[in-house]
């Protein structure tokens, strides 16, 4: 589902898909998404959903997209807060990264 919102361009006008927006897709409550995926990953829906865009982020930078490119791809407004999430979830910038 997350890959879809992503071949489908959503996240250009939709902004990062959010916690609700997964559930409602799947017919679950938000509550319940996040139990099932707690169950099956040990973490959170939207460390799952976060993990996700990272991945998608880090595809996007392989292939030669700048940061403020990847952060608008992604569905960021702002490339900082793509960069912020990006060091949150990595534990380096996406400079270093690429570096």
């Amino acid at each position: 589902m997350l890959r879809q919102y992503y071949l489908d361009g959503r996240q250009l006008d939709q902004g990062i898909p959010s916690v609700q927006f997964c559930a409602a897709q799947l017919a679950y409550s938000a509550r319940y998404l996040g139990d099932v995926i707690h169950k099956a990953t040990g973490g959170t829906a939207i460390g799952y959903i976060h993990s996700f865009v990272i991945d998608q982020g880090k595809n996007l930078l392989m292939n030669g997209h700048n940061i403020n490119e990847t952060a608008h791809l992604l569905g960021f407004e702002f490339p900082h807060h793509f960069t912020r999430l990006f060091k949150k979830m990595t534990g380096i910038t996406p400079t270093q990264f690429l570096g």
